[in-house]
């Protein structure tokens, strides 16, 4: 199923439909622009997994916010009430997928009970709820869309074996790397970005500590990150705006001077294209005296 609202595109498959045996679902998200939050819920007995293709989310799962960015995969455990708290979700490009693994650990995931109970446990390892993915699992979730459109005679037989390697692969990812996986100089990048965020952070000097050209370093950072560095400066300034706003009594002009906008007009545009809301709207809702 298909949904366009006009600026945003969303493509569901329930797997289901094609087999009813088959307990589980596949959204495909493109946001162009942000969207109100989202509400709080849950998924009878069954995870779900979102990986992030462009762009970043903030998910509230237990009052606690996960922040997940391009290239990273966030799990829902079954049953958790989870949503994206007070934060609208954010232009993006990402998958979820839903799936009762339960139901599945022997005729899909596993080879009987004892296999498939332990590719469940390793899964449901709450010690990793953010991860970084590895490039199969987009290609894997770029091919699963498109199974059921194709007209072949051994449809399941190709949605059995990917949504197998899937959940391998999501194991392997989980025991083999963590949030620490930039490398060291991006690390130093983004570690930079957020000592100096009260600054006018330019490109020029952040190729300068990379020691590249400006072109080079716009180019490495967009493979790291899927986004321009300058994107990701804002991104990350509004972040601390956000929190500025909801924990200080500064107005928003001194937010966005202190903040180094060049103007409280271009601080509220920027604003409303990343939470939805103006920075006026914003302090009134979150902001507790």
């Amino acid at each position: 199923m298909n949904k366009k609202t006009g600026v945003n595109e969303r493509c569901v498959v329930d797997f289901s439909v094609i087999d009813k045996e088959f307990s589980f679902k596949l959204g495909k998200v493109n946001y162009i622009k942000a969207r109100q939050p989202l509400d709080a819920h849950i998924h009878e007995n069954k995870i779900e997994l979102v990986y992030i293709v462009k762009g970043e989310q903030i998910y509230n799962v237990k009052d606690k916010d996960y922040v997940v960015r391009s290239g990273e995969c966030f799990i829902v455990y079954a049953d958790e009430l989870h949503s994206t708290g007070c934060n609208p979700e954010d232009k993006a490009y990402f998958y979820y997928f839903i799936i009762d693994l339960n139901k599945h650990k022997n005729n899909l995931i596993g080879y009987g009970d004892i296999e498939g109970d332990n590719i469940v446990k390793l899964i449901n390892n709450s010690e990793d709820r953010v991860f970084k993915a590895s490039t199969r699992i987009s290609e894997i979730f770029d091919n699963l869309i498109k199974v059921p459109f194709r007209n072949v005679p051994y449809k399941k037989t190709i949605i059995r074996n990917l949504v197998s390697e899937l959940l391998l692969n999501i194991i392997e990812c989980k025991n083999t790397q963590n949030r620490d996986y930039y490398s060291n100089t991006m690390q130093n990048i983004t570690d930079y970005i957020e000592e100096n965020i009260y600054s006018n952070i330019s490109i020029s000097e952040l190729a300068d500590i990379c020691r590249l050209s400006e072109t080079r370093f716009k180019t490495k950072f967009k493979n790291q990150f899927s986004m321009p560095p300058h994107e990701y400066i804002l991104r990350r300034k509004i972040g601390t705006a956000k929190i500025l706003l909801s924990t200080t009594d500064m107005t928003i002009t001194d937010v966005a001077f202190t903040l180094s906008f060049s103007s409280s007009q271009y601080f509220a545009t920027v604003f409303k294209r990343f939470t939805c809301m103006s920075p006026k709207d914003y302090k009134k809702i979150y902001y507790k005296k």
